[in-house]
């Protein structure tokens, strides 16, 4: 994918997060024609990717997109493909059940956790799962515990460190337990600790380059997951 492209699909720490669109296209999936919705868009992103490989999108937030997603879309000409609304990922309307090929999102299970609210989470995913079509689809990619460097810093510098709930792989598995998991990844050491873009964007390098290679998946902060509803 074009970088400029992939920028504007992922926004923030692009080398890292980037590996979630290279984990997708790794399976040759064919979204033309299907119907995607997005949780959690906030400016769109995802939906312009899904968009921009033919499918139809249903890009929510909470109290609906920034304005920023329609400019996106109006942007690469895909925003005939897109529709926009205000969705509470806890509390999914009926009208999008059974509705979807794929169900799709970026960083939203931790937001919709924090202070340890599993009931929540339970309930979107309980949602998204209504939403999917037998034999349907969940994609998406989630803020990891990591390393022990990782919770630190977060607690310490991270603005909403203390109450966003960063999940754990037993955790994920748990939550999707209903559904039938198709491939995990786990990516990012270095790359969340640049100041800057540009300096996450060099430690993210070093990530690719070495420490995804060598250290294990539990010090990655960066979770990507496919999942399926059974046929029936």
């Amino acid at each position: 994918m074009d970088y400029k492209l992939k920028c504007d699909v992922i926004e923030w720490d692009v080398e890292n997060w980037g590996k979630f669109i290279d984990f997708i296209e790794k399976r040759n999936i064919d979204f033309n024609n299907k119907k995607v919705l997005e949780l959690g868009a906030r400016d769109g992103g995802l939906s312009l990717y899904f968009a921009l490989n033919g499918a139809y999108v249903t890009c929510t937030d909470l109290e609906g997109p920034t304005p920023k997603a329609n400019a996106l879309h109006e942007r690469y000409n895909v925003a005939d493909r897109v529709v926009y609304e205000a969705v509470d990922g806890t509390d999914i309307p009926e009208k999008y059940y059974g509705q979807y090929d794929y169900v799709v999102f970026k960083s939203v299970i931790g937001g919709i956790g924090s202070f340890n609210d599993y009931d929540k989470q339970k309930a979107c995913v309980d949602g998204i799962y209504q939403c999917l079509k037998p034999g349907g689809t969940l994609v998406f990619v989630e803020n990891m515990q990591a390393s022990f460097l990782h919770r630190f810093a977060r607690k310490t510098f991270v603005r909403w460190g203390k109450s966003w709930h960063y999940e754990s792989r037993k955790e994920i598995h748990e939550l999707m337990k209903d559904f039938q998991l198709v491939e995990e990844k786990y990516a990012g050491v270095l790359g969340c600790f640049g100041r800057s873009e540009k300096g996450r964007e060099r430690l993210g390098r070093a990530d690719t380059a070495v420490f995804d290679r060598i250290l294990p998946d539990s010090w990655k902060y960066i979770g990507m997951y496919i999942y399926n509803k059974p046929d029936c």
